[in-house]
């Protein structure tokens, strides 16, 4: 569970070094969609219902923390002590969200289908996209999940065809603004900031 050394390998002489690595894994909203970048409770939601360590556990075997920003550790901006109400796992929260994300959806009230795109077709994306869909039928949320090869899904992504998607950024360079820029308007796709975030 710690993911350290058995005692075989430490008396072997075996050493294990544990370091941060300058990355970050993330779902994306496209602001640009008139569903989910128009309704700031929906996004609210649907975070706050993803269990970000048990994905964590899951699919990379417990290597990684829960991210609370686009900072990770390692940078001196990161501040362990940070809380993001948004980025915890809270169904009964995330549901009082839901209810004000109908409200804001108008209409009917009920929230179309959402479309999950992911970056490949092979057995693991496709247990993270049935892992998803439950995560969001918690709350409510049909999630139709799409599987595009990585070629085909930079396209949807740049061409800003993309509503819900994973994706990631590994530091170019140690400074926070290699994560930053991927909230400049002026890097909107098909640049960098594939949110297509704009303030």
């Amino acid at each position: 569970r710690t993911r350290g050394l058995t005692p075989e390998m430490e008396a072997k002489g075996i050493r294990l070094s544990k370091e941060p690595y300058p990355a970050i894994w993330y779902f994306g909203f496209n602001m640009a969609d008139p569903v989910v970048g128009k309704n700031k409770p929906l996004r609210q939601a649907m975070s706050m219902a993803f269990n970000r360590q048990e994905y964590i556990d899951l699919f990379a075997n417990g290597r990684g923390q829960p991210a609370v920003g686009p900072i990770p550790p390692g940078f001196p901006t990161f501040d362990p002590g940070r809380r993001n109400p948004y980025t915890e796992f809270n169904l009964t929260a995330a549901r009082a969200k839901m209810e004000e994300a109908r409200r804001v959806h108008g209409g009917s009230g009920s929230i179309p289908t959402i479309e999950f795109l992911l970056p490949g077709t092979d057995t693991t994306f496709r247990q993270i996209g049935e892992y998803m869909k439950k995560q969001m039928a918690q709350i409510g949320i049909d999630l139709r999940v799409e599987y595009r090869t990585w070629a085909r899904f930079q396209e949807m992504i740049d061409s800003r065809q993309a509503q819900f998607y994973a994706l990631g950024w590994v530091a170019d360079y140690p400074d926070e603004q290699t994560f930053l820029q991927l909230f400049w308007s002026k890097n909107a796709s098909p640049g960098p900031n594939s949110a297509n975030y704009s303030n």
